[in-house]
């Protein structure tokens, strides 16, 4: 179960980074065009678009990171129940 949730986490997380970093790069791209042009609407609503965009690939790094810090836990657990079963079957010491 939980490999599945953490293929689904990764394939998540790697959509929503390519998608908020493609949309801080538009937003900056518009509004760099749209304030070399004077239209000062378009070159607002744009940032706001960046920085949402950027707002959100800060937030999704702080969730990959949780996230990493779990399975990492849990493969540190598996870890040391192995080598307890290894060193019982081994009856190393």
């Amino acid at each position: 179960m939980s490999e599945n949730s953490s293929v689904v986490v990764d394939t998540a997380s790697a959509a929503v980074t390519s998608l908020s970093s493609k949309t801080a790069m538009v937003g900056g791209s518009v509004g760099f065009v749209a304030w070399f042009a004077s239209l000062d609407w378009i070159a607002i609503v744009s940032i706001c678009v960046a920085v949402i965009g950027g707002v959100i690939s800060v937030c999704n790094f702080f969730v990959n990171l949780k996230y990493q810090r779990q399975k990492n836990k849990r493969e540190q657990e598996i870890h040391e129940l192995t080598k307890r079963k290894l060193e019982e079957d081994c009856d190393v010491k």
